[in-house]
């Protein structure tokens, strides 16, 4: 008898141990649920709070072109980096549920169009020693190129599968991200490192918008010498007013100066511009401002903003994540 009630007692006991693991789950993964119903929704509003950065601006935008004092309507969207500035100081963008920012056409150099000599002189001019800089060069051309045949210091499709690496696109790059992957950038190229992607490249193909090239990039250029280079640079500390044609670089310059960038202007005005095509404007913001999931639940919307005519067009769209 008291053994059948033990059997008994170890049968009630093994299933309340299962009742218990059982709402133990249950109560888990309901916490999951919730928690995942509640970062989708914080989402959702990150991505309103976004839309409506975007629209603020956009509507900074159009309030700083046709103020008064501003220029005329064939000029919409040319007004260079103080045309930026105003935007961004605007009340409209000031109070807006999140951050902006709004960068012109061409304010890094193209890396779909960039030649090897030009890229060589960036990555000199922003500290990459001489020595790894036709490494670095061949590889970005062998990366970029339709073909398998390997540069004198390039890497092709052979040298990455050997490593197991993910293999060259053979075409123009989709991200700025990407030049991680090709032999030899990592210790050269990235955040925090010698040549910042960010501050010195696009993987859109527009001319460069002077303007707003970063210092290693004008100490590049066909025709810079080191006082056009610092002529442009203080245009930029000050949010100058755009220039009206390129050869105006001549008027602050010394006659020697002149004369370097007149020689080099053709190969200048192919990559160049002094106005920028229009502008990519980003909005960013989170659904739970203040708390520390904010870094991890935002969302930023990018729109680029082509002139098209008096009018601008949005050409591309992007929502991340």
């Amino acid at each position: 008898m008291s053994l059948r009630r033990g059997y008994v007692l170890l049968t009630v006991l093994w299933f309340l141990t299962g009742a218990v693991v059982l709402a133990t789950v249950a109560m888990a993964s309901a916490r999951g649920g919730l928690a995942t119903a509640s970062n989708r929704a914080a989402l959702l509003r990150a991505e309103w709070h976004a839309e409506e950065c975007l629209a603020r601006a956009r509507a900074a935008m159009l309030a700083v072109t046709l103020g008064e004092g501003a220029p005329a309507r064939e000029t919409f969207f040319r007004q260079g980096l103080a045309f930026r500035w105003q935007v961004l100081n605007s009340p409209l963008v000031l109070g807006c549920p999140g951050t902006v920012d709004l960068d012109p056409f061409g304010h890094g150099l193209s890396l779909v169009t960039v030649s090897g000599p030009l890229l060589a002189r960036v990555f000199r001019a922003a500290g990459v020693p001489a020595a790894s800089t036709d490494s670095l060069v061949d590889a970005f051309l062998d990366w970029r190129d339709a073909d398998d045949s390997t540069r004198a210091h390039g890497a092709e499709r052979d040298w990455y599968a050997d490593r197991g690496e993910p293999t060259p696109r053979n075409g123009p790059l989709l991200s700025l991200d990407e030049l991680q992957a090709i032999r030899g950038y990592t210790p050269w190229v990235g955040p925090g490192a010698a040549v910042d992607p960010s501050r010195l490249f696009t993987v859109d193909s527009d001319l460069l918008f002077v303007d707003a090239a970063a210092d290693a990039i004008l100490m590049a250029l066909p025709g810079f010498t080191e006082e056009a280079a610092a002529f442009v640079a203080e245009r930029r500390r000050r949010n100058a007013e755009p220039l009206q044609e390129l050869l105006a670089l001549m008027g602050g310059l010394a006659p020697e100066s002149q004369a370097v960038l007149t020689r080099a202007f053709g190969e200048l005005s192919d990559i160049a511009t002094i106005a920028p095509g229009g502008w990519i404007l980003r909005a960013r913001s989170s659904g739970v401002p203040g708390t520390p999931q904010a870094e991890r639940l935002q969302v930023e919307i990018e729109l680029r903003l082509a002139i098209d005519g008096q009018r601008h067009a949005i050409t591309r769209r992007r929502v991340s994540p």
